[in-house]
């Protein structure tokens, strides 16, 4: 019994209320109170990734991200939901090698700007290795036969992938009364790029995306 318990492993699925603008917009957009999804590999979501912009005064230009949790602590009202799915051992080992494989070629990965902007009509623009928060968590939830009921061809919000990890929520409320914030460790968030820098670094992924789809 107490190796059996031993061999227990989790992985927890966040769904958050992030305090940018454009977390406002897209809760004002799809009017619902979570916009932002990750996964974390502890309970203690010291180790968060996503995809998602990699500094604060540059919402378009991101992809995969090694998440501090200092990212959602600039105020008191960010809300969480979390949600623990156990997985065995050797499944759980190969989420944290494909995770590791990508934090090695992380500027293959891209956030997909397109895919943003289609979501509002329920829309998906599928571009490779470039995915919205949302995307790449049912990826890897489908990618490791987690939740067989999700496909990653199909289109999903935020509200539904909730609803269907639901019976797995072990705490909602705000992510201050959850867990304590750490250091920044590899998250450059706070690192802010000047008006210039940001509007070529805008264009050059907007470019990337665009020519990684005619190339697709």
């Amino acid at each position: 019994m107490e190796d059996n318990i031993e061999n227990k492993k989790y992985i927890y699925i966040l769904f958050l209320t992030t305090s940018t603008k454009i977390g406002k917009i897209i809760r004002l957009i799809t009017r619902y109170r979570y916009n932002h999804v990750a996964i974390s590999l502890d309970k203690d979501l010291n180790n968060m990734y996503g995809f998602a912009r990699y500094r604060k005064n540059v919402p378009l230009v991101g992809g995969f991200t090694q998440e501090s949790k200092l990212r959602y602590f600039e105020t008191d009202e960010v809300g969480v939901k979390v949600c623990e799915i156990e997985v065995d051992e050797e499944k759980y080992n190969d989420i944290i090698k494909y995770i590791e494989e990508m934090k090695k070629h992380k500027k293959e990965y891209m956030y997909n700007i397109f895919s943003a902007m289609a979501f509002p009509i329920h829309r998906k623009v599928k571009i490779k290795n470039s995915y919205i928060c949302l995307e790449f968590i049912i990826h890897l939830l489908s990618k490791f036969n987690i939740e067989p009921e999700l496909k990653e061809e199909n289109f999903y919000t935020i509200k539904q992938l909730e609803k269907i990890l639901s019976d797995k929520c072990f705490f909602e409320g705000k992510l201050n009364e959850l867990v304590k914030p750490n250091n920044w460790g590899d998250d450059e968030y706070i690192k802010e790029e000047t008006f210039r820098e940001a509007t070529i670094d805008t264009i050059a992924q907007v470019g990337k995306l665009i020519n990684r789809k005619i190339s697709n």
